[in-house]
């Protein structure tokens, strides 16, 4: 399944991830956190090595993500010579109702 909002059970959705860079990137995981919550629910991205070019459906650890709109979050990854990043996004749905996913700025920290 693609990142369907609409399921019944919130870890069977998937998140869809996709390297555009020109090598693999190593140990992608993450955290989805809804907002709008005293304390809000974090939902982890369960870790996966995406290959140059490729894309991958990243699994959801439970709890899952209820309330996707508003849902904020955030990716770490390394690359093969150690570099590590660190990738934020937000989901919402635009003006038509359709889901959007929009991506922050990459930090890079070079390796030591």
């Amino acid at each position: 399944a693609w990142l369907n909002p609409t399921g019944t059970n919130p870890v069977d959705v998937y998140l869809p991830l996709k390297n555009g860079g020109r090598s693999p990137a190593r140990n992608v995981s993450g955290v989805i956190t809804e907002t709008g919550y005293d304390e809000p629910p974090h939902t982890r991205i369960a870790a996966v090595t995406i290959a140059a070019g490729d894309m991958v459906n990243a699994r959801l650890l439970a709890p899952g993500v209820r309330y996707w709109s508003g849902a904020e979050g955030k990716l770490e990854y390394t690359d093969l010579v150690g570099g590590s990043y660190k990738t934020p996004f937000t989901i919402n749905k635009d003006p038509s109702g359709e889901w959007e996913v929009r991506v922050g700025g990459t930090i890079h920290t070079a390796p030591q």
